[in-house]
């Protein structure tokens, strides 16, 4: 019973969650519908636009922050704390950092991906269809169809997925 009860708590706030972000957000960020959210999701707009596919799940403190362009496919999983940017300052030259400004970009997440926990995804990441990402890894490149992505040995390896059936 209680199981069922926290169910359908988790149902109503992503619904919720679903309109607060319709309703501020409604010129820069496009729902394809049935996205489930978690407490403390968030959107940090700046400029540019967000696009969340079908049946997207955000676990816990999960922030986008957008001056560019961030798609995300459909059927995509996001671990608690993942990270994800758009944009980087810039730093080439001799002068303050924070006077430079930022460098602005795009992030494209394909369908079916599951982005580990304390991820962080950067300016210029193209993570192809059905990807795995690790736990706590940095993405910045382009990562191939169905591959896993992980730490190993503080080094970061990729291997394709083997179809197990």
């Amino acid at each position: 019973m209680l199981s069922k009860l926290v169910d359908f708590f988790w149902r109503v706030y992503s619904h919720f969650k679903t309109i607060e972000i319709k309703f501020f957000y409604h010129r820069h960020v496009y729902l394809k519908g049935k996205e489930y959210f978690r407490p403390y999701f968030k959107i940090v707009y700046a400029g540019g636009s967000l696009t969340i596919g079908e049946k997207c799940f955000f676990n816990s403190g999960c922030k986008i922050t957008m001056m560019g362009q961030v798609v995300i496919g459909s059927n995509c999983l996001f671990g608690e704390n993942v990270r994800i940017y758009d944009h980087n300052h810039r730093f080439a030259s001799k002068e303050l950092i924070s006077k430079q400004g930022m460098s602005i970009g795009k992030v494209t997440i394909g369908n079916n991906c599951w982005i580990g926990t304390n991820a962080i995804i950067l300016k210029g990441a193209n993570i192809g269809n059905h990807c795995v990402i690790g736990a706590g890894c940095v993405i910045s490149g382009d990562i191939p169809d169905n591959t896993i992505v992980k730490f190993s040995n503080s080094s970061i390896v990729t291997m394709p997925i083997e179809n197990k059936g």
